[in-house]
């Protein structure tokens, strides 16, 4: 399935949204994640958030880190890890503009 042949992706993961899953992807032509959520009127996939990860970004995964919290409410959060700084950035569903890479 091709999501954005102008963008193409690094690395993805599936996530669990509010609504519908969606598609994160890592940016293979810069540092940041494009968030493609399911469009049923459209019937396709649509590029709706973007995010900033940290230099030479590698890998992504997604997992429920603040199940506990009642805020979080079952939602997948996102876990970027960062090579050339050694670092992992993390974006919590519903923070993701406010994240910060962490060493």
């Amino acid at each position: 399935v091709v999501l954005n042949s102008d963008q193409p992706a690094r690395d993805f993961t599936v996530l669990h949204t509010g609504d519908l899953p969606a598609i994160a992807a890592l940016d293979r032509k810069d540092n940041g994640v494009t968030l493609y959520s399911w469009s049923r009127s459209k019937k396709q996939f649509i590029a709706t958030t973007a995010l900033t990860t940290g230099q030479g970004a590698v890998r992504i995964a997604s997992a429920n880190l603040h199940d506990r919290n009642p805020a979080g409410q079952g939602l997948d959060d996102l876990v970027i890890g960062n090579d050339l700084t050694s670092s992992v950035t993390i974006a919590f569903q519903g923070r993701m503009e406010h994240s910060t890479p962490i060493r």
